[in-house]
């Protein structure tokens, strides 16, 4: 996450926001992004919210060391957001809605804040269509139960393709949608990849939830970390991401 900046990640909702705006920046992560989107917003401002408080630490240190001074942040959920009822211009989630259970209500608790008029951004992984080559069994088992655990906290695998109804069915109007490509294919990203797939391996929710469900014993879930960090460095090895986004807006004349 600390690689994202708005430019490469938010740049189907910049063209939507202007300066003077206030925007919510919903999982604001290491705060990257969320410093690209208080310079487009300036003079305006940006309320950060993460429900993890180290996040929100790491975003407080960016933001001093870039000399951001118009970024807030919260820890909070999306189901239960601390402000008022038509509190912002915009707001913002990326690689969020993917780790939601309930995103219809989570949407409607976004519009919710927003004002009449007021704009949303959402873009997320497409992880039913990803490659990852080379193909090997361990890889393919493993992204199968990466979302057979996820299931199993109650969310549902993440099919960006369809926010845009998603964001119909909240209420949103002007719903449109696109998509783009994030190809890992030399050394440093491969190496990023595994490094983030080995931590979500050793964590002890997927383990638990592997072993607990008998879907895996501890040596299997050892031969696909070492699986993981083998193809990192495979001087063939290549991932290509689908990111789908959607922008809607909320009815001037609510």
């Amino acid at each position: 996450m600390a690689v994202r900046s708005a430019t490469a990640v938010a740049d189907f909702l910049l063209a939507h926001v202007t300066p003077g705006m206030r925007l919510l920046d919903l999982g604001c992560g290491p705060g990257t992004i969320t410093v690209g989107l208080a310079e487009a917003v300036a003079p305006g401002s940006v309320v950060a919210i993460d429900i993890e408080p180290a996040q929100l630490t790491r975003t407080q240190a960016l933001t001093i060391k870039q000399d951001v001074t118009a970024v807030h942040l919260a820890a909070t959920d999306l189901f239960a957001l601390p402000f008022a009822d038509a509190s912002f211009d915009a707001a913002f989630a990326h690689a969020v809605l993917m780790h939601v259970g309930d995103r219809p209500a989570a949407l409607r608790e976004v519009r919710r804040v927003l004002k009449p008029g007021g704009v949303v951004g959402l873009k997320d992984l497409d992880m039913a269509h990803n490659i990852l080559e080379p193909e090997e069994p361990l890889l393919t088992e493993f992204l199968t139960l990466l979302d057979r655990a996820r299931s199993l906290r109650g969310v549902a695998t993440s099919l960006p393709q369809r926010y845009r109804a998603l964001l119909r069915e909240a209420g949103f109007i002007d719903v449109t949608a696109s998509a783009g490509c994030v190809a890992s294919g030399d050394l440093e990203a491969t190496r990023r990849i595994a490094a983030l797939h080995i931590a979500q391996a050793t964590g002890a929710p997927f383990r638990r939830a592997c072993l607990e469900q008998a879907w895996a014993g501890e040596e299997r879930l050892d031969a696909i970390v070492a699986a993981l960090r083998a193809w990192g460095e495979r001087p063939d090895a290549f991932r290509l991401e689908i990111w789908c986004a959607a922008v809607g807006y909320v009815d001037a004349g609510r």
